[in-house]
């Protein structure tokens, strides 16, 4: 325990707890992506023609039109794409353009190609 902040008011002496320096910078149950045994066969290439946003405290990143993500074995072109890396979800859907659904999910896993109105895939259990 460490005393911060003390003083002396009105005859009574108070002090404040500040706590220490942190040992650590990545906050408790978050894990290390370098202890993962696996760190280097999750490899995720991706591209978007609009933008992409990393939500740090979500722990997601979501793309924006034209999007193309690829790993080993698998492969999503879609108009918007969200990557959820603590639970290993990842989701498709197409965009709205001029009142119609543009660039649906097209996915492909292997040699086979699926295309659908929008997508719900976990990455870690490959289903």
């Amino acid at each position: 325990m460490r005393i911060g902040v003390w003083g002396l008011w009105l005859g009574v002496l108070w002090a404040q707890w500040v706590p220490g320096p942190r040992v650590d910078s990545l906050p408790p149950g978050w894990a290390d992506s370098l202890l993962s045994r696996s760190a280097g066969d999750d490899t995720l290439f991706y591209q978007a023609e609009d933008s992409l946003a990393f939500d740090l405290y979500r722990r997601e990143a979501r793309l924006y039109r034209s999007v193309r993500l690829r790993q080993t074995t698998l492969r999503l072109e879609t108009g918007y794409a969200r990557l959820e890396w603590g639970t290993g979800l990842l989701y498709g859907y197409g965009r709205w353009e001029n009142d119609s659904l543009r660039e649906l999910p097209v996915f492909w896993y292997g040699q086979e190609r699926y295309e659908m109105d929008s997508l719900r895939y976990d990455v870690a259990k490959r289903r």
